[in-house]
């Protein structure tokens, strides 16, 4: 377990650079085959797995989120570079791919819950477990795939309203603002349709504010990483 802060500031770091690292290697396989496939399946693969590590709750000093925040959030990411190389009608395949992916996920995992358990005592608490941690409600999937429709589709409009304003200059500048407004939106979409009435709202609203800042804070974290896949992507393109 990870007590101290700076341990968990350190995991914290080392977490986004493990993540990040793997958003440069989909950038090379794309550069070296020049095709945005290997992107678009960034963005359809981390979305299963920010709804798998969702499945924990982590406290990271005053934030307490789902584990799959940092995946997530490096989607963002991914989509950028879509917008930077590709442009904005790849960009929004991205997002076509991770809103099918996303249905797709809780579809088979509802139909793995339903299926015959193995007719064991250890098979029904296989089958417990696996329900208890991968089940979800019908709001909260419903919260996942709005939210995550909306606050894509979003940053990819801002990113090209910023890149034509800016005429292609400050990468840095349209990176972290189409995120942390994308990010925004998709925080209050999600937990607002997810929690509503369930929990008062002073707590609805502190989890959207702890959830953003933490947001935020990768945001601008990944922007190191959004200049290497540029570059990296420039040197390798076929």
């Amino acid at each position: 377990m990870l007590e101290n802060v700076w341990e968990l500031i350190l995991f914290f770091l080392i977490w986004v650079f493990v993540v990040g690292l793997n958003v440069l290697i989909f950038a090379y396989v794309s550069a070296k085959h020049n095709t945005s496939a290997y992107l678009i399946g960034g963005v359809a693969s981390y979305i299963v797995l920010a709804n798998v590590l969702a499945s924990k709750i982590m406290q990271l000093g005053m934030f307490v989120v789902p584990a799959g925040v940092v995946v997530y959030s490096l989607i963002f990411l991914i989509n950028d570079i879509l917008s930077e190389k590709f442009g904005k009608r790849y960009a929004q395949r991205g997002v076509y791919a991770g809103v099918i992916m996303n249905i797709m996920f809780f579809i088979l995992i509802y139909l793995g819950i339903l299926a015959p358990e193995w007719n064991t005592e250890q098979g029904r608490i296989m089958a417990d477990n696996f329900a208890n941690t991968l089940g979800m409600t019908a709001r909260i999937i419903i919260a996942s795939v709005i939210a995550f429709a909306i606050s894509q589709s979003f940053n990819v409009l801002i990113y090209h309203f910023l890149k034509e304003k800016t005429r292609s200059r400050h990468l840095w500048l349209r990176n972290n603002i189409s995120t942390s407004l994308s990010q925004l939106i998709d925080t209050i979409i999600f937990i607002s349709i997810a929690f509503s009435s369930v929990v008062p709202n002073a707590i609805l609203l502190n989890m959207i504010i702890t959830q953003f800042i933490l947001k935020v804070i990768i945001a601008v974290l990944d922007t190191p990483f959004i200049y290497a896949a540029i570059k990296i992507y420039d040197k390798y393109k076929r």
